[in-house]
Protein backbone atom coordinates (compact mmCIF):
# COMPACT_ATOMS: atom_id res chain seq x y z
CA UNK A 1 0.00 0.00 0.00
CA UNK A 2 2.91 2.37 0.60
CA UNK A 3 3.88 2.07 -3.06
CA UNK A 4 0.35 3.19 -4.04
CA UNK A 5 0.58 6.13 -1.63
CA UNK A 6 3.99 7.18 -2.93
CA UNK A 7 2.77 6.97 -6.56
CA UNK A 8 -0.33 9.08 -5.81
CA UNK A 9 1.71 11.78 -4.03
CA UNK A 10 4.30 11.85 -6.85
CA UNK A 11 1.71 12.16 -9.62
CA UNK A 12 -0.20 14.79 -7.62
CA UNK A 13 3.00 16.81 -7.23
CA UNK A 14 3.63 16.54 -10.99
CA UNK A 15 0.12 17.87 -11.69
CA UNK A 16 0.55 20.84 -9.36
CA UNK A 17 4.15 21.72 -10.22
CA UNK A 18 5.14 20.15 -13.53
CA UNK A 19 8.78 20.57 -14.52
CA UNK A 20 8.97 22.02 -18.02
CA UNK A 21 12.08 23.26 -19.77
CA UNK A 22 9.92 25.40 -22.06
CA UNK A 23 8.35 27.13 -19.08
CA UNK A 24 11.75 27.78 -17.53
CA UNK A 25 13.15 29.14 -20.81
CA UNK A 26 10.08 31.34 -21.24
CA UNK A 27 10.44 32.78 -17.72
CA UNK A 28 14.20 33.36 -18.10
CA UNK A 29 13.63 35.09 -21.45
CA UNK A 30 10.84 37.24 -20.05
CA UNK A 31 12.82 38.29 -16.95
CA UNK A 32 15.87 39.08 -19.09
CA UNK A 33 13.84 41.07 -21.61
CA UNK A 34 11.96 43.11 -19.00
CA UNK A 35 15.13 43.68 -16.96
CA UNK A 36 17.01 44.66 -20.10
CA UNK A 37 14.35 47.17 -21.12
CA UNK A 38 14.29 48.67 -17.62
CA UNK A 39 18.10 48.85 -17.59
CA UNK A 40 18.19 50.38 -21.08
CA UNK A 41 15.58 53.03 -20.20
CA UNK A 42 17.09 53.76 -16.77
CA UNK A 43 20.71 53.98 -17.87
CA UNK A 44 20.27 55.10 -21.50
CA UNK A 45 22.12 52.39 -23.27
CA UNK A 46 22.90 48.74 -23.78
CA UNK A 47 25.63 47.14 -21.68
CA UNK A 48 26.54 43.52 -22.61
CA UNK A 49 28.06 42.82 -19.18
CA UNK A 50 24.92 44.03 -17.41
CA UNK A 51 22.73 41.96 -19.76
CA UNK A 52 24.87 38.87 -19.15
CA UNK A 53 24.64 39.40 -15.40
CA UNK A 54 20.90 39.90 -15.66
CA UNK A 55 20.60 36.69 -17.71
CA UNK A 56 22.54 34.68 -15.09
CA UNK A 57 20.39 36.11 -12.26
CA UNK A 58 17.21 35.28 -14.23
CA UNK A 59 18.39 31.66 -14.58
CA UNK A 60 19.27 31.40 -10.89
CA UNK A 61 16.00 33.00 -9.80
CA UNK A 62 13.87 30.77 -12.03
CA UNK A 63 15.53 27.53 -10.91
CA UNK A 64 15.42 28.59 -7.26
CA UNK A 65 11.71 29.43 -7.56
CA UNK A 66 10.87 26.07 -9.15
CA UNK A 67 13.00 24.14 -6.65
CA UNK A 68 11.68 25.93 -3.53
CA UNK A 69 8.04 25.74 -4.66
CA UNK A 70 8.38 22.02 -5.31
CA UNK A 71 10.04 21.40 -1.92
CA UNK A 72 7.30 23.38 -0.16
CA UNK A 73 4.56 21.37 -1.88
CA UNK A 74 6.30 18.12 -0.91
CA UNK A 75 6.43 19.24 2.72
CA UNK A 76 2.75 20.28 2.71
CA UNK A 77 1.66 16.94 1.19
CA UNK A 78 3.83 15.01 3.67
CA UNK A 79 2.54 17.15 6.57
CA UNK A 80 -1.08 16.44 5.64
CA UNK A 81 -0.35 12.72 5.31
CA UNK A 82 1.30 12.61 8.74
CA UNK A 83 -1.53 14.66 10.28
CA UNK A 84 -4.15 12.25 8.92
CA UNK A 85 -2.13 9.21 10.01
CA UNK A 86 -2.17 10.57 13.59
CA UNK A 87 -5.84 11.56 13.51
CA UNK A 88 -7.05 8.39 11.72
CA UNK A 89 -4.60 5.53 12.44
CA UNK A 90 -6.72 3.09 10.41
CA UNK A 91 -6.34 5.18 7.23
CA UNK A 92 -5.17 3.09 4.29
CA UNK A 93 -4.85 5.72 1.53
CA UNK A 94 -4.55 9.52 1.39
CA UNK A 95 -5.55 11.34 -1.81
CA UNK A 96 -4.93 15.11 -2.09
CA UNK A 97 -7.74 17.13 -3.68
CA UNK A 98 -6.93 19.55 -6.48
CA UNK A 99 -8.63 22.59 -7.95
CA UNK A 100 -8.31 23.44 -11.62
CA UNK A 101 -8.08 27.09 -12.61
CA UNK A 102 -7.52 27.56 -16.32
CA UNK A 103 -5.04 24.86 -17.32
CA UNK A 104 -3.24 24.68 -13.95
CA UNK A 105 -3.95 22.60 -10.90
CA UNK A 106 -3.68 23.89 -7.34
CA UNK A 107 -3.73 22.05 -4.03
CA UNK A 108 -6.97 22.49 -2.12
CA UNK A 109 -7.10 22.43 1.69
CA UNK A 110 -8.86 19.07 1.62
CA UNK A 111 -8.19 15.40 0.92
CA UNK A 112 -10.01 12.15 0.36
CA UNK A 113 -8.93 9.23 2.49
CA UNK A 114 -9.98 5.65 2.93
CA UNK A 115 -10.26 3.59 6.10
CA UNK A 116 -12.84 1.09 4.96
CA UNK A 117 -15.05 3.96 3.76
CA UNK A 118 -14.46 7.01 1.61
CA UNK A 119 -14.10 10.15 3.70
CA UNK A 120 -13.27 13.78 3.02
CA UNK A 121 -11.02 15.74 5.35
CA UNK A 122 -11.18 19.55 5.18
CA UNK A 123 -8.08 21.20 6.66
CA UNK A 124 -7.58 24.52 8.36
CA UNK A 125 -4.10 25.47 7.31
CA UNK A 126 -2.52 28.86 6.81
CA UNK A 127 0.00 29.36 4.03
CA UNK A 128 2.94 29.53 6.41
CA UNK A 129 2.11 26.17 8.02
CA UNK A 130 3.24 22.83 6.65
CA UNK A 131 0.97 20.76 8.92
CA UNK A 132 -2.73 21.60 9.40
CA UNK A 133 -3.79 23.04 12.74
CA UNK A 134 -7.20 21.36 12.72
CA UNK A 135 -9.65 19.67 10.37
CA UNK A 136 -13.11 18.20 10.03
CA UNK A 137 -13.96 14.75 8.71
CA UNK A 138 -17.01 13.98 6.63
CA UNK A 139 -17.90 10.41 5.68
CA UNK A 140 -19.35 9.60 2.28
CA UNK A 141 -23.08 9.87 2.87
CA UNK A 142 -25.67 12.62 3.37
CA UNK A 143 -23.13 15.44 3.98
CA UNK A 144 -20.57 14.38 1.38
CA UNK A 145 -21.69 12.89 -1.91
CA UNK A 146 -20.08 12.29 -5.28
CA UNK A 147 -22.73 12.55 -7.96
CA UNK A 148 -20.61 12.28 -11.08
CA UNK A 149 -17.04 11.39 -12.01
CA UNK A 150 -15.23 11.86 -15.30
CA UNK A 151 -11.88 10.28 -16.02
CA UNK A 152 -9.47 12.37 -18.06
CA UNK A 153 -5.89 11.62 -19.08
CA UNK A 154 -4.12 12.44 -15.83
CA UNK A 155 -6.99 13.42 -13.53
CA UNK A 156 -10.44 12.43 -12.38
CA UNK A 157 -12.98 15.23 -12.22
CA UNK A 158 -15.67 14.98 -9.52
CA UNK A 159 -18.98 16.73 -9.15
CA UNK A 160 -20.64 16.33 -5.80
CA UNK A 161 -22.04 17.95 -2.70
CA UNK A 162 -20.30 18.83 0.55
CA UNK A 163 -22.31 20.21 3.46
CA UNK A 164 -25.26 20.88 1.11
CA UNK A 165 -23.19 22.94 -1.36
CA UNK A 166 -21.95 22.03 -4.83
CA UNK A 167 -18.38 20.82 -4.65
CA UNK A 168 -16.18 20.25 -7.69
CA UNK A 169 -12.67 18.88 -7.39
CA UNK A 170 -10.02 16.76 -9.07
CA UNK A 171 -7.65 13.99 -8.05
CA UNK A 172 -4.88 12.23 -9.88
CA UNK A 173 -6.14 9.44 -12.15
CA UNK A 174 -4.93 6.27 -10.46
CA UNK A 175 -6.53 2.79 -10.67
CA UNK A 176 -6.46 2.39 -6.87
CA UNK A 177 -8.45 5.60 -6.38
CA UNK A 178 -10.91 4.70 -9.12
CA UNK A 179 -11.63 1.25 -7.63
CA UNK A 180 -12.10 2.63 -4.09
CA UNK A 181 -14.37 5.50 -5.18
CA UNK A 182 -16.44 3.28 -7.48
CA UNK A 183 -16.85 0.72 -4.71
CA UNK A 184 -18.41 3.28 -2.33
CA UNK A 185 -20.25 4.98 -5.21
CA UNK A 186 -21.94 1.72 -6.29
CA UNK A 187 -22.63 0.66 -2.67
CA UNK A 188 -24.52 3.92 -1.97
CA UNK A 189 -26.51 3.64 -5.21
CA UNK A 190 -27.52 0.08 -4.31
CA UNK A 191 -28.93 1.08 -0.91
Amino acid sequence: MQEDQRRILTTTLELIQPFSWMSILWQVGLFTLVGGVVFWIGFSGFDPIAMSTLFVFAILYTFAKVFLTRKRLQKVLQGRLEYLNKKHPSMTLFVPILEKIGRRFYLRPAALFFDGKTKLEAFRQSFSMVTPSESITCEYGPHFQIEHTEEQDSTISYVGRFMEKDYRFHTTNDPVIVSRILQDFSNKKGQ
